[in-house]
This record gives structure tokens, C-alpha cells and sequence, in this order.
């Protein structure tokens, strides 16, 4: 009986080392797996695109295939003609083309970079990619 006993108890020891080490090794893989999905603040991928007014302003953007282009000046005129004008609506990322001839635009900017920005046409669900250079 005593046998039995001590023969029990290492069956039962065996067990224990092996939950035990078995979990550690679960908890291992899973702080590796942890540690490896995070990323640093700097690394490419992991910026967000903001609106920065200023660089709309002195260029020509132009859509993919250059069906569309508007060339916003930073004196509030639109292109050449000096009676064309733009304004941000309340100071707000809303973008009036306010032309003298044709229908007035109303554009939401989304982000801008140096040289891309993502305008959305009022109505639209989608932004358009506008670049300043033909594309």
C-alpha cells in the first residue's frame, strides 16, 4: 500500500511539473506574440494624415487622369481670373470655390501633404487623391 502511495504521488508530481511548465510555456508565446504585434510610434505605416491648410494654397492639384484641376491661391482667388474666389466655410475643413461663371463648389479637405491631398466633393461619400502634378 505504501508503494501504491509513493507511486501515486510521483504520477501526481509529474503532472504538476508538467501543467506548470506547460503554462509557461503558453504564457511565453503569448507575451512574444504580444511584443511582436505592437509597433513604434516611428515606424513607416503608422502615421495619420492630417489637414494642413497652408499646403493647398500657391499650387495647381490636379485629379487622377487631370480631368479636374484647381489651383488654389493663397490671396482667396482661384487660378487666373481674379473674380473666381475660395473661402473655408466657418473656418471649418469645408472648401468654398465660389466662381463667378459656372456653378460654385463646395469641397470637404480631408488631409493634405506636400504633394497630396484628398479633397471630397460635398455629397460625395468617397475623397478624390489629388496631386500637384499631372498624373
Amino acid at each position: 500500500m505504501i508503494k501504491k502511495q509513493i507511486l501515486d504521488n510521483r504520477k501526481m508530481n509529474r503532472l504538476k511539473n508538467t501543467g506548470t511548465k506547460g503554462l509557461m510555456l503558453l504564457a511565453i508565446i503569448v507575451g512574444i506574440g504580444f511584443l511582436a504585434s505592437c509597433k513604434k510610434d516611428d515606424e513607416p505605416g503608422n502615421t495619420t494624415k492630417t489637414l494642413t491648410k497652408s499646403k493647398l494654397y500657391d499650387k495647381t492639384w490636379y485629379n487622377q487622369g487631370s480631368t479636374v484641376s484647381i489651383h488654389i491661391n493663397s490671396n482667396g482667388t482661384i487660378g487666373s481670373n481674379v473674380q473666381d474666389k475660395w473661402s473655408w466655410v466657418n473656418n471649418s475643413d469645408t472648401l468654398l470655390l465660389d466662381y463667378k461663371v459656372g456653378s460654385d463648389r463646395i469641397w470637404i479637405a480631408e488631409w493634405t501633404e506636400d504633394t497630396e491631398a484628398s479633397l471630397r466633393l460635398k455629397g460625395s461619400t468617397a475623397g478624390t487623391l489629388f496631386k500637384d502634378a499631372k498624373w
